[in-house]
C-alpha cells in the first residue's frame, strides 16, 4: 500500500546531496514499503534551533508511543491499531539550518528517500518555501509549530496543515486584553533575525488596527548584549505597554533585566516564544516575574497533562511546552485523516483532514476542539489561547479576567 505520486529520481547532483545527508548521521535508515514514513525538516544550528529541536525530541518519543499503541486519550480519537495504516511510523529527517534557500532542496530530498508526509519543523520562513513542494508533488504535510498564517494562505497552501494558533489569532488575544486594561501606546522590542522582525510587524500591525499608538520600537543586537541604550530610548516615550517579540533566550533575558535594572514599571508581554524557552527564564531570573505571555499551553488542560506524562515516560524530560503538545496534535490529526481515508494518498488524505471537526487538543484550553475545512488548513480558535503570567521564575498563574473564551 505504497503511495502512486512518488516523484521519479532527482538530478544526479541532489541524488549526491540526499546520500551525503544521509551518510552524515540521519537518526534512521531510508525506509522501505513496510513502513509510514515522515519526513522531517529540522533545524540543527539556524536561529529555530531550540523549536525545532523539541519538537524532533517530542516525535521521537510520540512515534514510538503510536506505534506500541499507547496514545492515552488519544485512543477515543484515532482508534487502538498501532501505528498509522497499519504500518510502523518510521521518521528521517534533513536539516535547513533554518536557511529557506535550501528548505526545497531538503523536501525533495525527503520523498526521494520514501517519505509519505512532510513534517515542517524549521521556522516559518523555510516552511512557506518548502511547501510549494507538497503542492507540486501532492503530498500531506504539516507544520505543527509554526503560527505564520501565510503558510495555510493561497497560494500553494491545499496540501498543508498547522496545528498552533497562527499569530494573527494570538494578538487579537493580546489586544482584547490591552483594550480592556484601558492602554494607549505600546513599545515592541525585537532582535536581528527575520522570524523575530516578522512576529513583532505582526503583533504591530494588529495593534495599530485596534488604535494602540506605537511610540517606539527597538532591535536588540544577537548575542544579548548591552541593552541599556534601547531601553533607555523606550523608556523615554513612557509606553502603557512593552512587548517583547524576541526570539532567543539570551536577547529576551537581557531584556528583562534591563527594563527591571532600569526601573521600568509598564507591563511587559511576550510570546510563546519565551514560554517554550526555560533557558530565557535562567538568564532572566526574577526579573521575569510579572511578565504575562499568550500561550498555547494550559497547565489545567488533562490532555496537556497526558502529553507531558507520555513525554516522561518515554524518557523525555524537557519542560512540556506548547511545542510539543502541539506535536502531538498534528500526529493525531495525520493518523486520523489517513485512517479516515483508508490508504496512503495525500490528496485523499487533505481532503479527509479538511473533514475533520471538534477533535479535542492537547494545545489550548480543555474547551479547545480543532475543526478543519477546504478554506480552514488551521483549526485554531480563540479558546487554544491561554493568559500566563510568569511567577517564581516560571509561568503558572491564569488570570481568570484575561482568558479568552471559545468563539
Amino acid at each position: 500500500m505504497r503511495k502512486t505520486w512518488r516523484s521519479g529520481l532527482l538530478a544526479a547532483g541532489l541524488l549526491a546531496s540526499a546520500g551525503l545527508t544521509a551518510a552524515c548521521g540521519d537518526s534512521g535508515a531510508d525506509s522501505g514499503d513496510d513502513a509510514f514514513v515522515i519526513g522531517v525538516i529540522e533545524d540543527k544550528s539556524g536561529g529555530s534551533t531550540f523549536y525545532s529541536q523539541t519538537s524532533v525530541g517530542a516525535l521521537k518519543v510520540f512515534v514510538d508511543a503510536l506505534n506500541k499503541g499507547e496514545t492515552g486519550y488519544g485512543t477515543d480519537l484515532v482508534g487502538s491499531e498501532k501505528g498509522i495504516l497499519g504500518q510502523d511510523v518510521k521518521l528521517i529527517f534533513e536539516d535547513d539550518q533554518n536557511n529557506p534557500n535550501n528548505t526545497t532542496l531538503k523536501v525533495r530530498s525527503l520523498l526521494d528517500r520514501g517519505a509519505d508526509v512532510i513534517y515542517f519543523t524549521s521556522g516559518s520562513s523555510s516552511t512557506l518555501q518548502g511547501r510549494s513542494v507538497c503542492t507540486q508533488e501532492k503530498i500531506f504535510c504539516f507544520a505543527p509549530t509554526n503560527v505564520n498564517a501565510a503558510i495555510v494562505e493561497a497560494p500553494n497552501n491545499e496540501f498543508v496543515f498547522t496545528a498552533a494558533p497562527p499569530s494573527s489569532l494570538s494578538a487579537q488575544v493580546y489586544v482584547d486584553a490591552w483594550k480592556d486594561a484601558g492602554y494607549r501606546t505600546i513599545a515592541f522590542f525585537d532582535e536581528e533575525t527575520a522570524t523575530s522582525v516578522a512576529v513583532a510587524d505582526a503583533y504591530k500591525a494588529v495593534a495599530e488596527k485596534a488604535g494602540l499608538e506605537v511610540v517606539a520600537e527597538e532591535t536588540l543586537a544577537a548575542g544579548g548584549r548591552d541593552v541599556t541604550a534601547p531601553v533607555a530610548r523606550v523608556l523615554e516615550k513612557d509606553p502603557d505597554v512593552v512587548f517583547d517579540a524576541t526570539q532567543q533566550a539570551a536577547e529576551a533575558g537581557a531584556l528583562f533585566k534591563g527594563l527591571r535594572q532600569a526601573g521600568s514599571t509598564a507591563p511587559i508581554w511576550s510570546q510563546n516564544s519565551l514560554t517554550a524557552q526555560p533557558r530565557a527564564w535562567e538568564i532572566a531570573g526574577p526579573a521575569i516575574d510579572g511578565v504575562l505571555v499568550v500561550d498555547p499551553l494550559s497547565p489545567t488542560n488533562p490532555r496537556a497533562v497526558e502529553v507531558g506524562q507520555l513525554l516522561v515516560d518515554g524518557g523525555n524530560d524537557e519542560h512540556l511546552t506548547f511545542i510539543q503538545t502541539s506535536v502531538w496534535d498534528a500526529l493525531l490529526l495525520t493518523k486520523k485523516a489517513f485512517e479516515d481515508a483508508g490508504e496512503l494518498d495525500g490528496a485523499k488524505a487533505v481532503a479527509a483532514l479538511e473533514e475533520i471537526t471538534d477533535f479535542p487538543g492537547a494545545t489550548g484550553q480543555e474547551s479547545f476542539r480543532y475543526s478543519f475545512a477546504a478554506d480552514r488548513h488551521n483549526g485554531s480558535r480563540a479558546d487554544q489561547n491561554v493568559v500566563v503570567e510568569f511567577a517564581d521564575g516560571k509561568p503558572g498563574k491564569l488570570p481568570a479576567e484575561l482568558q479568552p473564551a471559545a468563539e
